[in-house]
């Protein structure tokens, strides 16, 4: 299971912007290319299983298929019961951006596109925290309106997951058709409310939720469900332990369609997960 920039060979890397970002925030990988390659070459050949998520670069094999590994205690994670009618005319509209490293989060495009949006008379009030506690990040995301997380890689990390559960409407580029479309396909990432939002659109899709409070709520309560479904510890139990009767036990356990839309009955135990985006983009 990769972490990151561990399993990142930045020549493979499929989108120029992403190894752009990598470079922007983590220039020391690219120096160690033959390192990374050689733990790659070992681990696919020797490892049981190797869980990738969307991180397709680089790596010829994958044993089964979630957009995100990533499962969090909901029990613990308190979720929002009552949602700002604010519109940024009448109100202000709290937006959170918590960025590791600004250049891989695309952090300058954020701050751009509220700052435009302030000349065009919204009312917005961005919280930039960097180098906080998790708990307070937790605490202080009960008081947001908006989650904006990541706009140059594709995928979605603990961050949005935590924002989910926490019912914030996430903001997360979704966009190159290389990492998503399999696990639209395959697994279940249509059922996913985060909007995705490269450089280009967060401008527009900012407005559309912050003048939206009402598509705030409804993705913000969709966002809660799907952490539930997806990302929970029932989720975790239900992946490893997965694995462990095919590993361990040796029982005949499709690890490659665990979430299939059509084929796994986990996804069939739950409601499907329904919100107003079409391949999580506004429409």
């Amino acid at each position: 299971m990769p972490y990151g920039a561990d399993m990142y060979v930045y020549s493979q890397i499929i989108d120029p912007s992403l190894r752009n970002g990598l470079l922007l925030s983590y220039p020391e990988a690219a120096r160690n290319e033959k390192r990374i390659v050689r733990r790659i070459q070992y681990w696919s050949y020797h490892a049981d299983i190797i869980l990738n998520a969307f991180m397709v670069d680089s790596l010829g094999r994958w044993d089964a298929l979630a957009f995100n590994y990533g499962c969090i205690n909901t029990d613990l994670c308190d979720y929002k019961t009552k949602y700002s009618t604010c519109d940024g005319t009448v109100g202000i509209v709290k937006v959170m951006h918590a960025p590791n490293h600004r250049g891989v989060k695309g952090t300058e495009f954020l701050i751009h596109a509220v700052e435009e949006l302030k000349k065009e008379g919204l009312k917005i009030d961005l919280v930039l925290l960097e180098k906080v506690p998790n708990d307070k990040v937790l605490e202080l995301m009960q008081e947001m309106d908006i989650l904006a997380d990541q706009f140059i890689c594709t995928g979605y990390g603990l961050a949005a997951i935590e924002g989910m559960a926490s019912g914030l409407p996430v903001m997360c580029n979704l966009e190159h058709e290389a990492y998503t479309r399999m696990f639209r396909r395959y697994s279940y990432l249509n059922e996913c409310p985060i909007v995705s939002t490269s450089p280009e659109t967060i401008k527009q899709n900012l407005k559309v939720l912050i003048t939206n409070p009402e598509l705030r709520e409804q993705l913000g309560m969709a966002g809660r469900t799907y952490v539930e479904k997806y990302h929970s510890y029932e989720t975790g139990k239900y992946i490893f332990g997965s694995i462990y009767d095919k590993i361990l036990h040796g029982k005949d356990v499709d690890l490659m369609n665990l979430f299939h839309p059509l084929k796994s009955e986990y996804n069939k135990q739950k409601p499907l997960v329904k919100h107003p985006l079409v391949e999580n983009r506004l429409t």
